[in-house]
């Protein structure tokens, strides 16, 4: 029984190591690495919902937000014909306080 026990405890450690390696990865850094020509369900996959969705002049703006040293910014990843287009730069935005 100890064994199950010690081989039970050594995977737990392993699983919850790899989930933070694997979360420590930030949106930003998926941003940087999205390839032109990828799908909207990649994008999906890899990044999540984005908090807006706009279309303009022919193409879907998808909004995500992303904080890099304590700033708040805006990217959008935008699409033409259902694939990546472009990714924007950095557009900061507002943090109202309450």
């Amino acid at each position: 029984m100890k064994f199950f026990k010690k081989n039970y405890i050594e995977k737990q450690i392993c699983c919850f190591s790899l989930l933070f390696l694997f979360g420590c990865v930030s949106l930003n850094s998926k941003l940087e690495n999205l390839s032109y020509k990828d799908s909207k369900s990649k994008v999906l996959v890899t990044l999540g919902q984005p908090y807006k969705i706009t279309r303009k002049k022919g193409k879907d703006h998808w909004s995500y937000r992303v904080i890099i040293e304590g700033r708040h910014y805006t990217r959008d990843v935008i699409f033409k014909e259902g694939k990546v287009y472009r990714v924007s730069g950095y557009v900061p935005y507002p943090i109202t306080k309450f």
